[in-house]
Order: C-alpha cells, then structure tokens, then sequence
C-alpha cells in the first residue's frame, strides 16, 4: 500500500483534499477505476454534485473522469431525478451504475440504452 499526499486543502469532514495542485497530480498517476458516489443524476443533466460553494470538487472529479480507464458510480434510488447545480459529466460517461431496486425502472433502461452497465444490488 503506497500512501501519496495530493497537496492542496484538506477538507477533513469530507475526506477530500482539493485545489490546483490534485488537478496537475492525477494524470501522472492515473487511476484504473474512479468509484464515487454522486448526489444527483438527472438524465438531462449528467452526474451533479450538491456542492456549488465548491467548485474544486467538481474539477477534481473531471480530472478523474479525464484520466481514469473506467467511471463506476454507486447511487442510491433517492439520486435520480434530481439536479444539482454543478455538472461534471454526461451519463454516457458512467461505465457501471451500482443502484438500489428502488431505482425508477425507465430511467435504468435509459441510462443503459446509452451505454452504461446498470447493476441493481
């Protein structure tokens, strides 16, 4: 296990550390899988997280989607239909959708229709 700081501002209640210096870090150490959750996922929209007082959140997440081989999203039912202010991706970028069974059925359909492996846990 090799532990490397990202420099930046640790948001210790999140468990994040953001700012430019994550942004130029990533791509020298790609990740094979980005595996996040996402606070809302509207079809029209794409994947939006709830935080628009921080937008750092948001780059950091296009840097990931950017250089990472595979995009896994893991949302519960009470996610879809909903928008957030802050779009960072379309949902044709998700590769696996993990969901729960209380996830609208036509939007799953959707949702694989465009690409995406859906998989209701």
């Amino acid at each position: 296990f090799i532990f490397c700081f990202l420099g930046g501002w640790p948001f210790k209640n999140q468990g994040v550390v953001l700012g430019y210096r994550p942004n130029e870090f990533i791509p020298h150490f790609p990740p094979k899988k980005a595996i996040w959750g996402i606070d809302a996922i509207p079809l029209e929209k794409g994947l939006t997280p709830a935080n628009p007082s921080n937008p750092a959140v948001s780059s950091v997440k296009i840097k990931m989607i950017e250089v990472s081989d595979q995009l896994i999203i893991v949302s519960d039912h009470s996610k879809f239909n909903r928008i957030c202010l802050m779009p960072v991706a379309p949902i044709e970028a998700m590769d696996v959708l993990v969901t729960d069974a209380g996830a609208p059925a036509d939007v799953l359909e959707e949702i694989r229709k465009r690409g995406t492996k859906v998989l209701v846990a």
